[in-house]
């Protein structure tokens, strides 16, 4: 073996087991192309070590006879001399490592998958929802407030949408339930012809015109409000009707806890109370909600006669119980002009209380209010227009049709439920078999004999024309039904308490007219979107108004059967109600806790000496005999005794300009003086640069404090 011949890379052959193994080749420090290149060998194969001689022609003869055959080899050689030039071409091609090596797998045909970089987890972050949103006037006005508008002006898309506002210019009149008249923030008493602003804010019309009055700048035609410091212009003032409201008919005897809430809201009901509620029925396609009577629903036949299909109409102010309960109502012209003339009349009793208090400055705003009020009455009759009489005409006609509708259907099932009962009275007297009796009964639409017992299991009946038939109702959409106070505030029954109500008695409609209910509890909540998806009933309610649940006792409203049938939901409501007072108790007594830790020591005891309020005059109680005299007397003996105490040896001395006695000075006055001849004569020194300082030199060497 000759050992100056090329050492080749072993071509890639299936049947070698030497195939199968990767092979890197490493060649620091030389370009890809040297490290191709055949290395010489300068050791001796294995085969012959050992031997004393080395045979370098022998080694020379065998190379020479392989290259001879590898010359006479014919195609076959050929073939392997192209395939090691592949071979030589691929190592060329490759590429290496960052130590050098060059990898040999594309001999096998072999290469490695692509690694995949690994997916980066991430933890889903909980997205924190916020109820908070900010102030909007608009909205606060459209929650809290109730309208009577322009009967000119379109308001289809009003009654589809609660969200939407009703235009400024539109409103005639606000409405604002309350249960106390309150008072202008600005002269503290209740309202002279009372006005609202755009943001929200009652006042009396002449204390609003004092306040715009006072402008610095007279071109500027606006104010800041004065409690929200909000624009507002004379020609925004809006009138205003409080509504005094209250559905409790009992309340309870408040703890502590209640006591301030029973005595700022008494129409709001506490745990205790006794509550009126009325049915109310609603269009799932509308936002008019009214209670059950005979003036609502209105059959379809009725208002299809008077108007035309599929058109919804607002209601008037004379429509029953739209004062109470709907959003916004049409004003007629005659209640424009009562209005107008009420305020009049209380801006002319103002005024004359005025001139007898001699409050001249008011008189003058007062007389601004009064000739605007008469500018409004003159142009009442304008609005009185053709167009506005018909529709006025129209909605009373359809009143008028709806209470006759009601009262002939009243009494055709008064006669109906006669006859049933005469039926069910012979048929039981008669020696008639029970299956015959079935078979007649159900021919008459009535139940069976046994279930007419008078052992009845509910004390509220539901009235015969509080169950409309479907197809008298006034829209196609289905209906709401939901118990309301009957005062008209967004006071509503607890959702569970509906669910009993409705497996007493099957069917909402069959729900009785008006409960009279006890207060269990009291849960307050405000209106958002996720509320209003959950109870689709309170959809024709405006975002952020103020909703309350009452959870109440509906014994004797519904059988003992159907509350031992919800005992469970009704021991876990008990159960949260318990905790939730546990929970009011305890933070009421830390408040308390930490209130007497801020406060002083004495008066956190609450003890006070008894001798200071015996020695002291101001604090001894009057007899009620003689309380002038006896004052007298007092004040006479204190003015003695002060001059007495004046008068003294301990107050002999100097007096001040005021009469007092002068404080002495705690040094001597010699001191003083010694004190002031201490100091020397002022002199001048000039320093290295040419400044000229003045200095005070003392002649002392003591030390001056």
């Amino acid at each position: 073996m000759n050992i100056n011949a090329p050492n080749f890379v072993p071509i890639s052959d299936a049947k070698s087991p030497s195939s199968d193994h990767t092979q890197d080749i490493k060649h620091p420090g030389k370009s890809p192309v040297e490290r191709q290149q055949p290395r010489k060998h300068q050791n001796k194969p294995r085969s012959n070590r050992g031997k004393g001689s080395n045979r370098p022609q022998h080694h020379h003869h065998n190379s020479s006879q392989k290259t001879n055959k590898a010359q006479k080899g014919g195609p076959l050689h050929e073939t392997h001399a192209h395939q090691d030039g592949q071979i030589l071409s691929n190592l060329a091609n490759t590429s290496t490592n960052k130590r050098g090596q060059v990898s040999l797998n594309h001999l096998l045909n072999f290469s490695f998958p692509e690694r995949q970089a690994p997916q980066p987890v991430y933890a889903q972050r909980k997205v924190k929802t916020s109820s908070y949103q900010p102030y909007n006037k608009e909205r606060f006005l459209n929650a809290n407030f109730r309208f009577l508008v322009n009967p000119t002006g379109d308001y289809t898309v009003n009654l589809a949408d609660p969200d939407l506002p009703i235009n400024w210019a539109d409103i005639e009149q606000v409405l604002i339930s309350k249960s106390i008249p309150p008072t202008c923030p600005i002269c503290l008493s209740q309202p002279t012809a009372a006005r609202v602003t755009k943001c929200g804010h009652t006042f009396c019309l002449p204390c609003i015109l004092h306040y715009l009055h006072l402008n610095d700048n007279p071109k500027k035609a606006w104010r800041k409000c004065p409690i929200c410091y909000d624009a507002i212009y004379a020609r925004d003032l809006k009138s205003v009707k409080f509504i005094c409201v209250s559905a409790v008919l009992e309340h309870a005897i408040p703890n502590s806890f209640d006591q301030a809430r029973v005595t700022n809201t008494p129409s709001h009901p506490v745990a205790g109370d006794l509550v009126d509620m009325s049915l109310i029925q609603r269009s799932g396609s509308s936002t008019l909600a009214f209670p059950i009577s005979s003036s609502w629903p209105i059959p379809d036949n009725i208002y299809s006669a008077y108007t035309r299909p599929g058109t919804v109409f607002p209601p008037w102010h004379f429509t029953p119980d739209a004062m109470a309960f709907a959003k916004f109502m049409l004003a007629s012209p005659e209640y424009l002009k009562s209005e107008y003339t009420r305020d009049y009349k209380e801006l002319n009793d103002g005024l004359t209380e005025a001139k007898e208090w001699n409050a001249t400055e008011e008189v003058q705003f007062f007389n601004s209010a009064i000739d605007i009020i008469t500018n409004e009455l003159a142009n009442v009759p304008t609005r009185d227009t053709s167009d506005v009489s018909s529709s006025i005409s129209t909605a009373q006609a359809i009143l008028q049709a709806v209470q006759k509708y009601e009262g002939k259907r009243a009494e055709m099932e008064a006669k109906k439920a006669q006859q049933n009962q005469a039926e069910q009275h012979h048929l039981v007297d008669a020696n008639v078999p029970e299956a015959y009796q079935q078979h007649q009964l159900s021919r008459t639409g009535s139940s069976s004999v046994l279930s007419q017992s008078t052992d009845s299991y509910s004390s509220v009946q539901p009235s015969s024309s509080a169950q409309p038939k479907p197809s008298d109702s006034a829209y196609s959409s289905p209906s709401y039904y939901f118990y309301q106070t009957a005062d008209g505030q967004h006071v509503y029954l607890h959702p569970l308490d509906i669910k009993i109500l409705k497996q007493e008695f099957t069917t909402y409609d069959k729900f009785p007219r008006s409960i009279v209910v006890r207060v269990n509890d009291v849960e307050e909540s405000t209106l958002t979107e996720e509320l209003r998806k959950r109870f689709k009933y309170l959809s024709h309610l405006p975002l952020t108004c103020d909703v309350t649940f009452l959870e109440v006792d509906l014994k004797g409203v519904v059988s003992d059967a159907t509350l031992d049938h919800f005992s469970n939901e009704l021991r876990i409501r008990q159960r949260k109600r318990n905790e939730r007072s546990r929970r009011e108790e305890k933070s009421n007594r830390l408040a308390d806790a930490r209130e007497k830790q801020a406060k002083p020591t004495s008066w956190a005891s609450g003890h006070i000496d008894p001798g200071i309020l015996h020695d002291d005059p101001f604090f001894t109680p009057s007899t009620g005999e003689n309380t002038a005299a006896a004052e007298e007397a007092m004040l006479s003996e204190a003015l003695l005794a002060s001059t007495v105490e004046e008068r003294g040896p301990r107050n002999a001395g100097p007096r001040t300009v005021w009469g007092t006695r002068a404080v002495e000075s705690r040094e001597p006055a010699d001191d003083v003086e010694d004190e002031y001849d201490n100091w020397g004569e002022e002199q001048v020194i000039v320093n290295k640069k040419g400044k000229k300082k003045l200095v005070l030199m003392s002649t002392s060497a003591r030390r001056r404090l």
